[in-house]
């Protein structure tokens, strides 16, 4: 945060346990925020704690005020969404705790809401920095699982009795599919994108207890399915993640330790701050179990994309209204499910959807692994390189058939052509400006093709992500294959002697061979 800019000044509506146990240390572990009211009908105990805020009776006292920029609603569920249009209209930037709303309806009204007064809006979703789902996504990512079928994800309670509080009663948003589901779905959401349909089964299980009290839920995509569980009666021997994928399996035993640390009075910024000492047991499939250390933990990542998005800097580290919407849509889908036994598709438009693009394996994960280059790095591994961290950052999209048969079949026909157009010299270089110029409308018609053939597949199949991400993420194959050298290239001074033109010439094969293996590498998966 640069010196100039002034701290915002933050209100945190309700002292329960989610304010004071989550957002009070995390807010105080964030430049640029400075927690400065408090909306509370207990000031001597919020005073006891935090000495040098205001505390102020009410919600309509709290926005009379001049010096509060953010609003933090950490009230019942109930409440979230009058706290949260009072606040926006008010003119402040607003967060709001999970669940963002108690409908749909509701949760696309605070969205319009906020893009009508211009103020920041996000969710409180600090489980997206938990150890152990930073693990399993980075494992996700990397494509060392191959491509994920099927992925358990639970958050489960030991609490035989019921106890007397609202998150437990009979009352709008209580039960535990509103207090656990938002997070599971926000992660799942996370790495694979929203589902086609939503199939959950909601029950009360304790004796006693007036709101269900387990959850199953399972979220419906193409060749994949994610189970989503949460329950108030495990003691334990559930692993918290379960991956299954083409090339192997990986488990994470233990949960995250972040909310046992902050319950403890251990604070980010402390040594052991969000360390995870269990590792994610990785399968090969024959017997084989890496031990991959869990990434440690950051949840107060949660509120410098807050300060960020204020700021106007770019920041995905917050969860945005448009994926509140969508998580919201599998909430109910999900109510609705157990209501009427059937699997229920979320009732989001393909805009809504494309909130949460999803991943997928990275592209070297289906290559067979390359021959070691024993002299080092060169000019060229450098360069590939580069282009590769290039199309890393960019969005992978989920795409349809058509997409990927148009690119293997311009791949295809463009290698052959180029085979038999062009010969090279022994330094493997083309014969001058013409074949040159030649290859540059190679690479035109490639890109317009397969650019072609992506608005198609968008029109098609609007989920499949924006067309500017895939796009983007053509223009990034076409880099790394000049980055490859699998594009002829003009030489300052070329040959006078003609290259060999038989069909064993190494020099040729080896280049076809290249931009073949490049043409097959593109970055999209059905």
């Amino acid at each position: 945060m640069s010196p100039t800019d002034a701290p915002i000044r933050t209100a945190l509506i309700g002292y329960g346990f989610a304010g004071k146990t989550f957002h009070v240390p995390l807010l105080h572990a964030t430049e640029g925020l400075a927690l400065t009211h408090v909306v509370s009908s207990r000031p001597d105990a919020v005073h006891a704690d935090l000495p040098d805020v205001v505390v102020v009776p009410d919600v309509d006292a709290l926005l009379a005020r001049h010096d509060v920029d953010l609003v933090v609603i950490a009230a019942p569920n109930d409440q979230h969404t009058p706290l949260a249009r009072a606040a926006l209209r008010a003119g402040r930037h607003v967060v709001v705790d999970k669940p963002f709303t108690l409908s749909l309806a509701e949760a696309r009204e605070l969205r319009d809401l906020a893009a009508e007064t211009g103020r920041v809006l996000r969710v409180f979703q600090n489980r997206r920095f938990d150890s152990d789902f930073l693990g399993i996504a980075e494992l996700v990512r990397s494509g060392r699982l191959g491509n994920v079928v099927h992925l358990e994800s639970r958050i489960d309670r030991f609490r035989p009795t019921v106890r007397d509080r609202w998150r437990e009663a009979a009352v709008p948003g209580g039960g535990i599919w509103f207090d656990l589901g938002p997070h599971l779905v926000d992660q799942a959401l996370l790495l694979f994108g929203v589902p086609e349909r939503v199939d959950a089964d909601l029950a009360a299980l304790r004796p006693g207890a007036p709101v269900e009290d387990w959850a199953h839920c399972v979220l419906q995509y193409p060749g994949r399915r994610v189970v989503l569980q949460a329950s108030m009666l495990v003691a334990g021997g559930s692993p918290r993640f379960a991956v299954h994928g083409t090339r192997g399996s990986a488990v994470k035993e233990l949960p995250d330790q972040q909310e046992a640390q902050l319950r403890a009075g251990l604070l980010p910024g402390d040594e052991a701050w969000g360390v995870d000492p269990d590792p994610i047991l990785l399968h090969d499939g024959e017997g084989n179990i890496e031990r991959v250390p869990a990434p440690t933990g950051a949840q107060q990542r949660s509120y410098t994309g807050v300060r960020d998005a204020i700021l106007g800097r770019p920041s995905g580290d917050a969860a945005t209204p448009d994926q509140a919407v969508a998580v919201m849509a599998v909430l109910e889908a999900a109510v609705a499910s157990a209501r009427e036994g059937r699997a229920v598709e979320p009732a989001l438009t393909a805009a809504e959807r494309a909130a949460y693009p999803g991943v997928s394996p990275a592209p070297t994960a289906a290559r067979s692994p390359a021959v070691p280059n024993m002299r080092g790095p060169s000019k060229r591994d450098s360069r590939s390189a580069a282009a590769a961290s290039c199309v890393e950052g960019a969005t992978i999209v989920r795409t349809s058939p058509i997409a990927n048969v148009t690119a293997l079949l311009v791949c295809t026909v463009l290698n052959t052509w180029v085979n038999q157009r062009f010969t090279f010299d022994a330094a493997g270089h083309s014969g001058g400006k013409a074949a040159h110029v030649q290859s540059l409308a190679i690479l035109a018609v490639t890109l317009a093709v397969t650019t072609g053939a992506l608005a198609l597949e968008h029109h098609l199949w609007p989920n499949a992500g924006t067309f500017w991400d895939t796009v983007t993420v053509t223009i990034g194959n076409a880099i790394a294959t000049v980055a490859d050298g699998g594009w002829p290239r003009l030489r300052s001074a070329p040959s006078r002697e003609p290259p060999p033109v038989a069909s064993s010439s190494p020099h040729r094969t080896a280049r076809g061979t290249r931009i073949a293996r490049t043409c097959s590498g593109v970055r999209w998966s059905i």
